[in-house]
């Protein structure tokens, strides 16, 4: 190794998330890089609870082998970056999280290159099957014994835990160890010499709370995408994406409200061709420090100086502002191509070049942050996007919650009169019952002519968004002093979280397969075909209202189909496309000013005769009211509107006879008026969130 060196405060601050991992591409690139791994030796009395805090340096070292790098490479899955260290050899590199050496945990066993996953139950002791014992200096012995538990077949988690002292004072072999394969970005963990616990992170929407892994860690579950030609003024050439995050989140959810996860991947993705997989992404990545370098804010308190325990000690104005104690911040990079093989280059600042930007801390209250407006706007920053020509904008912040649904009711077996849901005298009668919330906002702004593939691409682009944790994660049972230390994550990028059409998730995947659609890709979405060409919520729809026979009846729905997974003729559909869920916009088709926008999107157009075709499906707008559009697509609004003349392409059976519901399936809706919800007039155009207090 090339020694230690330090950075400053600033320094670290200009550089990206990925700067380290950046650097040691640069490293093997100009030539192999190497780690010796010595392994300490603890000595009666030496902390052996914690799985991040070392032996004393004076301990004696055992020399376990020397790890070369020779390349670093994506991963055969496409989640990540390993680095290789030659052919593999054995099941165990599989796992992407873990140290192991072909099979057997870092310290203890040394492998003899096992070619299959032996059977459950077969590696539980020291000696496990296909291991031999390594080297270590005469009278020390230190091993570590495992089991096996199975989260996918691609990803065994393995528990690790100290083994009784050996009664036996045979010595050992003196035959040195042989390292073989182990992800570099888990280098610094690699001389361990006690028990701990690894954990798999993941297994392998609007969505609030749509699936049931997702519902373990909010902090990556996306609720809403927007995609939309911008209609703030003198903005029409510009594209908008709105990923928003985080969930139902309360105002008043001190002391730490809801900073984004440093150790998640967040992504928006954009299909420029038609064919499933995506050619840009844009990667957002987030970095959570204490003031003071780390130490934090303190008071003088009877002579000593204590820390505080709130996020702020005063009130708040600007970004980084002095009162703060803990400053967020993050960086986006775009990626061309695969999302894990292609180059990352990072989105900087027009003004400074820098590529670091702040986030404006959550709207803890008037007292905190007398004009939360004001405050917020400062951190819409102005960008050079590599690859266009055009500066962009960017934002991530804390906004009010702009979707808005009659949430309960709707789970609740549809608790309403179908006199109701059925006149659209009642649009608006009813509460929107997630209006008090917040989420947090990914918000850009880049020229149309960036996102598409060249001069002549194709006008129409698909656009999704995804959020990755790591494949494992270490749990320090006695953290360190800092802000979120007891998690120590590593391994590949697994993802856990995505949304491109709205509701698609929540309400026509069945519960099932809810995580596996979070995991997969748009290129898979056949596996998921049934649930969009013979879709469950028209019949739940009957139970629900007592109304049997009120489903449609053309089966494929090819009406469905065409409107989540290719986009409509003439509108959104791209020139080639493979048949796969994601948010369609045809960029060449003008924006209409919020006034002139029409709540039904499309439909609503259809049916007024009018000049709006720039809302839902063709993209989303925030004013798109999306419940009342599903709810007429799924009971047949669309085939209604294809007539029996086949207007619109869904085919010969999606017609008006297929429809027992006839024109009331237009009338449908869930009560609420999405119209009315607080926006803004420009970018980022979702309203300033709700305060912790007044």
């Amino acid at each position: 190794m090339g020694g230690t060196q330090g950075l400053s405060d600033d320094e670290a601050k200009a550089k990206g998330p990925e700067f380290l991992f950046d650097e040691l591409r640069q490293r093997v690139a100009a030539g192999q890089a190497a780690f010796d791994f010595r392994l300490p030796l603890a000595q009666p009395g030496d902390r052996l609870d914690s799985a991040v805090t070392p032996l004393p340096d004076d301990r004696r070292k055992a020399t376990l082998g020397r790890l070369t790098i020779k390349q670093v490479a994506a991963d055969r899955d496409g989640q990540g970056d390993h680095a290789h260290l030659g052919e593999p050899v054995g099941w165990a590199n599989k796992f992407h999280g873990l140290f192991l050496v072909e099979g057997c945990v870092d310290a203890g066993l040394q492998p003899r290159h096992p070619r299959k996953p032996p059977p459950n139950g077969q590696m539980r002791g020291p000696r496990a099957a296909g291991c031999r014992r390594p080297s270590l200096p005469a009278g020390r012995a230190t091993h570590i014994r495992f089991q096996e538990r199975r989260v996918s077949a691609a990803a065994p988690a393995l528990e690790c835990r100290r083994p009784p002292p050996r009664r036996s004072a045979r010595p050992p072999e003196t035959t040195p160890m042989k390292l073989t394969r182990m992800p570099a970005r888990l280098a610094a963990l690699s001389a361990i010499p006690l028990a701990l616990s690894l954990m798999a992170g993941v297994a392998h929407g609007s969505s609030h709370r749509e699936a049931p892994f997702i519902t373990t860690a909010p902090k990556v579950d996306a609720t809403d995408f927007y995609m939309f030609r911008s209609y703030e003024e003198g903005r029409s050439e510009y594209v908008t994406l709105l990923a928003n995050y985080l969930p139902l989140q309360d105002a008043y959810g001190g002391p730490n409200y809801f900073a984004m996860d440093p150790n998640a991947l967040y992504e928006i993705h954009v299909d420029n061709n038609g064919d499933a997989k995506e050619d840009i992404t844009f990667q957002f990545r987030f970095r959570n420090r204490l003031a003071g370098n780390g130490a934090g804010a303190a008071l003088s308190i009877g002579g000593k100086m204590v820390n505080i325990p709130l996020i702020q000690a005063g009130q708040v104005a600007n970004p980084r502002d002095a009162s703060l104690q803990l400053n967020e911040s993050f960086s986006v990079s775009v990626v061309r191509g695969d999302r894990r093989k292609g180059a990352a280059q990072g989105v900087t600042q027009a003004g400074n070049g820098g590529a670091v930007f702040d986030k404006p801390v959550d709207n803890i209250g008037t007292k905190t942050i007398p004009n939360y407006a004001e405050y917020a706007g400062k951190h819409v920053y102005t960008v050079n996007i590599p690859g266009c020509a055009q500066p962009g904008r960017v934002f991530v912040g804390q906004r009010q919650d702009p979707f808005a649904v009659n949430l309960g009711t709707i789970f609740d077996l549809v608790n309403a009169p179908v006199g109701v849901i059925t006149d659209p005298a009642h649009i608006g009668a009813a509460p929107n019952t997630i209006g008090n919330k917040n989420v947090t906002t990914l918000a850009l702004e880049v020229h149309r002519s960036c996102l598409k593939a060249g001069e002549a691409g194709d006008d129409v682009i698909g656009g999704w968004t995804t959020a990755s944790l790591r494949q494992a994660r270490v749990l320090d049972g006695s953290p360190p002093s800092g802000h979120q230390t007891t998690e120590r994550a590593g391994g590949a990028w697994v993802q856990v979280s995505r949304l491109g059409m709205p509701l698609v998730n929540e309400v026509v995947i069945g519960l099932k397969d809810k995580d596996k659609f979070n995991a997969s890709k748009p290129m898979g979405d056949a596996q998921f075909i049934d649930y969009v060409t013979n879709p469950t919520l028209p019949a739940l729809l009957e139970v629900a209202l007592g109304l049997p026979g009120i489903a449609p009846s053309n089966f494929p729905r090819t009406d469905l189909v065409t409107t989540f997974l290719t986009g409509i003729k003439g509108v959104n559909q791209p020139r080639m496309v493979t048949p796969s869920e994601m948010l369609r916009l045809n960029t060449a088709i003008a924006p209409v000013p919020f006034a002139q926008q029409n709540r039904l999107g499309v439909v609503g157009n259809l049916l007024a005769g009018g000049i709006d075709n720039a809302g839902f499906p063709n993209g989303r707008r925030p004013k798109d009211d999306v419940v009342d559009i599903a709810l007429v697509a799924v009971m047949g609004g669309l085939c209604m509107a294809n007539g029996t003349t086949d207007a619109l392409g869904f085919g010969a059976a999606c017609n008006p006879s297929a429809v027992p519901l006839k024109e009331t399936a237009f009338k449908l809706h869930d009560a609420v008026d999405q119209a009315v919800a607080p926006l803004l007039p420009a970018f980022p155009y979702l309203n300033t969130p709700l305060p912790g207090a007044r």
